[in-house]
């Protein structure tokens, strides 16, 4: 019986280290989310940006071969 119960709590433990590995799995998920989030928006702003660059310099090499 000691034996059992000694299992049984020992089972309990490594439950509650596993849910609490869930928790901090879940919360660094979020975080990497929110990060890959924030990227996106950087990139496609650079991206804007350079489209924005290359539309003048086609511009201002179309005018200097007119």
């Amino acid at each position: 019986m000691a034996m059992s119960l000694d299992i049984v709590l020992q089972l309990e433990e490594k439950i509650d280290q596993l849910l609490e590995r869930k928790k901090q799995l879940e919360v660094d998920c979020q975080r990497l989310g929110d990060e890959k989030d924030q990227l996106v928006q950087e990139r496609d702003l650079i991206t804007q940006e350079l489209d924005g660059i290359l539309t003048k310099l086609d511009v201002a090499l179309d005018q200097e071969n007119h």
